[in-house]
């Protein structure tokens, strides 16, 4: 009777055993599906990212060849010879990385075809305004074939964005899909083997009233089940703590929202400790608070140096047991907070090679030890939502900001002229076009080399602005030429500020290498919507002829188209 029960006690304890053995297994299998997914997503992402690439390039050498046939500056020409094999090369690029998807690298394939071809219209358009003439170029341009590569160009970009889209969204419903049933398993599992844990304790439980002898063992075994049974309840907590915190970081927008998710996640992941956030700052000389956590919460200086800190100094985790008998970080030990035996855990924040932050946890031996694990798993989830987010905000700005002034690329300038004068037509009101170029700029390059010219392009790239409205837009154009769009200002007044600009650029001391350039001039042309024309083209083109008329006229001086 002793052996059968025996026996059947240990068939219970196996069982239980295997079945979290299996649902540790299938944590895991889980696990390795959701990488598979990230780098299918990440695929996706990098695929978009060529497709927008690449049709900005061929853009961008469409916009090189008009401006080169309107103004006949041979640096658009350039720019049109070296966007070109740019577009072409990113296109084959597509196409490579799309070797796995038969139909989507078939529409790559067609989408490399349709911008060689239009390269080519182009490169010919150039080939007769060079042998026949402007007119003819025109005339060429005018039989509507480039428009149509290019209508044809962005309805096959638009099919395969929205493809990659779709099997990205798919991807997603799966995930859920997969996701749902992972966690009921594991529920399912964890109750069966909670259940036969529960059988098991039981039948100890009678065995010890029958065996006066076993009481104290099977009180311990009793003791020791409830324990995991606890530690498993947990840890699975935990577990769905954790992947809703990763959902959560995949889906934020800003660092603002990742810091709001990190603090929420952290009262649920490590509830029995307390907790601060730092960020390294862009000096990289400074960690500054970004959030707190925590019952009490830790008292955090709002600025540390990041040699304070030994995870920072070690570029790994550190962990101290009772800050009076070790080696403690310099911004704990000097914490008006800080108590004997108290513990706490210091987090480096590292992604891709780069100390984003840290993370800090302070509280008792036993709940430090207990939460390290999870911390550490949730540093590692931030430190990516972090390098993405900052990465995602560097590209947005690359996108559409000129790195030398800071002021607005021409890439920008055509979505928002197109944007603020479809605005003010609905509206009834007017705008104005003002083109700003810098006089005899090739001499000042001459006199004081290209570092000099880049000095003087920079500090007109801050000048700009102080003589703008909030909801004016500056752009570089080009070169040493800048576009301005004033919404909603009729002809006189911008004629006022166009005038205003030129004094301030004519004043405009610039100091380079603690030498005083040569000061400069300005000469700027105006067009005004409605009387100067009805599209954007036109107003550009008309601004652009009264900015060339006031070259001829002498220079530094305002024209009105």
């Amino acid at each position: 009777m002793q052996d059968r029960v025996r026996r059947r006690i240990g068939t219970g304890l196996i069982v239980a055993a295997l079945i979290m053995l299996g649902v540790a297994i299938a944590m895991r299998f889980a696990a390795d599906e959701a990488a598979e997914r990230h780098d299918r997503v990440e695929q996706t992402h990098a695929v978009l990212d060529l497709l927008e690439r690449s049709y900005s390039a061929i853009k961008d050498a469409e916009s090189a060849q008009r401006g080169f046939l309107l103004t006949g500056r041979p640096d658009l020409e350039m720019a049109f010879f070296a966007n070109g094999p740019e577009s072409r090369a990113l296109a084959q690029t597509l196409a490579d990385a799309l070797a796995e998807h038969a139909e989507q690298q078939t529409r790559a394939r067609r989408f490399a075809s349709l911008i060689d071809e239009r390269l080519s219209v182009a490169a010919e358009v150039l080939k007769i305004y060079r042998s026949e003439g402007l007119e003819a170029a025109r005339a060429s341009v005018d039989s509507g074939k480039g428009l149509e590569l290019m209508l044809a160009i962005e309805q096959l970009r638009d099919e395969m964005a929205a493809a990659e889209r779709r099997a990205l969204s798919d991807r997603n419903e799966r995930a859920d899909v997969a996701a749902g049933r992972f966690l009921l398993g594991v529920e399912l599992g964890q109750g069966l083997s909670v259940l036969i844990l529960a059988l098991v304790a039981w039948r100890m439980l009678v065995e010890m009233r029958q065996r006066e002898w076993a009481e104290s063992e099977t009180l311990a075994s009793n003791q020791q089940l409830t324990e995991v049974v606890r530690d498993l309840e947990r840890r699975n907590q935990q577990t769905r703590a954790m992947t809703e915190f990763a959902g959560m970081l995949q889906s934020c927008k800003s660092v603002g929202e990742a810091l709001g998710v990190c603090h929420d996640a952290m009262l649920r992941l490590s509830p029995a400790t307390g907790g601060s956030l730092y960020l390294m700052r862009h000096s990289q000389n400074l960690l500054e608070l970004a959030a707190m956590w925590g019952e009490p919460e830790p008292a955090s200086a709002s600025f540390l140096p990041p040699d304070d800190c030994w995870a920072m100094r070690r570029g790994q985790r550190y962990q101290v047991s009772d800050v009076g008998s070790a080696t403690a970080c310099a911004h704990v030990e000097h914490a008006d907070d800080v108590q004997q035996g108290s513990s706490y855990l210091c987090l480096p924040l590292i992604a891709q090679g780069q100390i984003m932050g840290l993370l800090h946890l302070r509280g008792s031996e036993e709940a430090i030890d207990g939460d390290a694990a999870v911390a550490g798993a949730a540093a590692e989830q931030l430190s990516l939502a972090l390098s993405n987010l900052q990465l995602q905000e560097s590209l947005r700005v690359q996108s559409i900001r000129d790195p030398l002034t800071g002021l607005f690329n021409r890439r920008y300038l055509e979505e928002s002229i197109e944007r603020e004068l479809a605005r003010c037509q609905r509206r009834g009101l007017p705008l104005c076009v003002m083109m700003f170029d810098v006089d005899h700029f090739k001499r000042f390059n001459d006199t004081h080399g290209h570092d000099g010219g880049d000095a003087l392009l920079a500090a007109l790239g801050k000048l700009i602005p102080t003589q703008c409205r909030a909801e004016d837009i500056a752009c570089r154009y080009g070169g040493e030429e800048f576009t301005i769009i004033l919404p909603e200002l009729s002809l006189e007044l911008a004629a006022q500020r166009a005038e205003g600009l030129r004094q301030a650029v004519e004043n405009l001391q610039v100091l380079h290498l603690k030498e005083r350039l040569s000061a400069v001039t300005a000469s700027i042309g105006l067009a005004a919507f409605p009387g100067n024309g009805q599209t954007s083209q036109d107003l550009m083109r008309q601004a652009d002829a009264a900015l060339y008329r006031a070259k001829r006229e002498g220079r530094n001086r305002v024209v009105l188209a």
